[in-house]
């Protein structure tokens, strides 16, 4: 699950997490993200800032490469090694569902999936099960 967390406040939330991002718009976030983290040491929210910046990244990739079909996906929190002991559920092969759906189903660039291969919203958690997103941030 992707959350956005933008330190500037829902307008820079909405842009980044819009069709209409901008590249000013995730270099605006990172340098926003990147002053506050850094200052705090905090890993999980400089993991969920390099999260934030490439949703940004493949939008405005998807937009700007008509002819490719950019998604990006959530494989879920999967129970490896790296996440031994935080609560990880999902397997590593029920880790595949969001890449296998965006490999073989029809998929709309520059959408967000999530770990069931539905379309999610980036700006909040859809677990699996809850409807899709429905393009209203």
């Amino acid at each position: 699950m992707l959350r956005i967390r933008v330190r500037n406040g829902p307008a820079l939330c909405a842009a980044i997490s819009s069709s209409a991002c901008t590249w000013e718009d995730v270099t605006a976030t990172l340098a926003v993200e990147q002053a506050a983290e850094w200052e705090n040491g905090g890993h999980m929210a400089a993991y969920c800032c390099s999260k934030t910046l490439l949703s940004g990244y493949a939008i405005v990739a998807a937009r700007e490469n008509p002819t490719l079909t950019v998604t990006f996906i959530s494989p879920g929190f999967i129970n490896t090694a790296m996440t031994a002991g935080f609560g990880a559920s999902l397997s590593p092969e029920e880790g595949t569902v969001s890449a296998r759906y965006c490999l073989f189903g029809e998929v709309t660039s520059g959408w967000f999936y999530g770990s069931d291969g539905k379309r999610s919203p980036m700006h909040k958690g859809r677990d699996p099960g809850e409807p899709e997103k429905d393009g209203v941030i």
